[in-house]
């Protein structure tokens, strides 16, 4: 799972283009990100009534949509959502959360994704994207029809739930990068962002829901974006295991001899690097402080690969 919060680290990649990314998150591991902490993603279903079981809510990819990752290590490292998030029995409307860690960002940033529904065609979705400015004092929404603090609305997906609106697997589409600019929050906030799966008159005895998939969540400056599949190869990197204590291995896919790495904390500073490093052989993590650190390898032609893990 790659979950990157970098307040001020700008990175270079290998055609020297720099992006600002304040946020990234694959999903490749859902588990690994979800908790009570600012740095942990939340997930919420206060759709009206639960599905059952009620605890319905964003998953890892099970494969039942039919589609693979946009990018990550496996088939199903994305995070999916469905029409049982209400009652399949009579159906309801959904209202299903999936809550970014605190960040700060500002006027002008950028939320972006990739996205795709199972069956628009017949059974239209839809997607908010929401801010609450309220940093770790976020208020969240305890029924189907209020937001809590995420008063902001940056965007949405397919708003008037047309077939049309959004793009569909069983239309023979695939995943759509979507783009959506940060305004009306001002500058220097601590934010939490929210996609929220909002469908009415959904569930299997409603005419509308299907099922929604998002993989390569970022949350980027004003000077540019660069997405995973943007680099000059398509180079993967992943860490084990993960949480982790003492060590961690590395591995990175077409480049396992002669990396060199830097571990950078939450507040960009570099914590541990080195040179001429080769996969599998162990970083010694042990005097790290626990929290969330990424990972970023590049190897000999420049190429660069990032990836994140948590310090229990």
């Amino acid at each position: 799972m790659k979950n990157i919060i970098l307040p001020a680290l700008v990175m270079l990649v290998s055609f020297s283009i720099q992006a600002q990314v304040i946020l990234y998150e694959s999903f490749d591991f859902l588990e690994g990100v979800i908790g009570d902490e600012s740095y942990d993603w939340k997930l919420l279903n206060v759709s009206d009534p639960l599905g059952t079981p009620s605890a319905e809510s964003w998953y890892q990819a099970d494969m039942t949509m039919g589609i693979n990752a946009y990018q990550g290590m496996e088939p199903n490292c994305y995070v999916q959502a469905d029409r049982f998030a209400t009652s399949a029995t009579t159906g309801g409307a959904i209202s299903n959360w999936l809550i970014s860690p605190v960040v700060f960002i500002n006027e002008g940033d950028s939320v972006r994704f990739y996205a795709v529904s199972y069956d628009n065609t017949n059974r239209p979705d839809k997607i908010e994207v929401r801010i609450s400015t309220q940093g770790v004092d976020s208020t969240l929404p305890t029924t189907a029809t209020e937001n809590g603090s995420f008063n902001s609305l940056i965007g949405v997906i397919n708003a008037d739930l047309t077939t049309t609106g959004f793009p569909s697997i069983q239309n023979n589409q695939s995943w759509t990068r979507y783009s959506f600019p940060v305004v009306g929050i001002g500058f220097d906030n601590a934010c939490r962002v929210a996609l929220r799966y909002h469908v009415s008159n959904a569930g299997l005895q409603g005419p509308n829901g299907s099922a929604i998939a998002i993989d390569e969540f970022y949350i980027t400056g004003p000077d540019g974006f660069i997405g995973v599949n943007e680099f000059a190869t398509k180079q993967s990197l992943s860490s084990w295991p993960n949480p982790a204590s003492d060590a961690i291995r590395i591995s990175a896919s077409n480049a396992n001899e002669n990396l060199s790495y830097e571990i950078i904390d939450l507040n960009g500073k570099v914590v541990l690097a080195q040179q001429n490093f080769n996969s599998n052989s162990e970083i010694d993590i042990s005097t790290l402080p626990q929290g969330v650190y990424l990972l970023k390898a590049t190897n000999q032609i420049g190429e660069t690969m990032h990836t994140r893990f948590i310090k229990q």
